[in-house]
């Protein structure tokens, strides 16, 4: 049988909060706003996302949109 082994949620924590001290309060709100009436994102999806994640659809989205202007 598999041994279990158990994580110290403070850590993770930690972690996460690592990743998001880049992003003001006020840009998460921005970005998220912007997101959901510009490209009709659904608030869900965007909060369910971890830190990184939705930094690396960031700049993808960035990439997609520096892309059709140019073309």
């Amino acid at each position: 049988m598999p041994v279990r082994t158990h994580y110290p949620v403070q850590r993770n924590v930690r972690f996460f909060t690592l990743g998001v001290q880049h992003d003001t309060l006020l840009n998460h709100y921005k970005t998220t706003f912007t997101l959901m009436q510009d490209y009709h994102w659904a608030w869900s999806d965007i909060q369910d996302m971890i830190p990184f994640e939705r930094d690396i659809y960031l700049i993808l989205l960035r990439q997609w949109v520096e892309e059709h202007k140019k073309g």
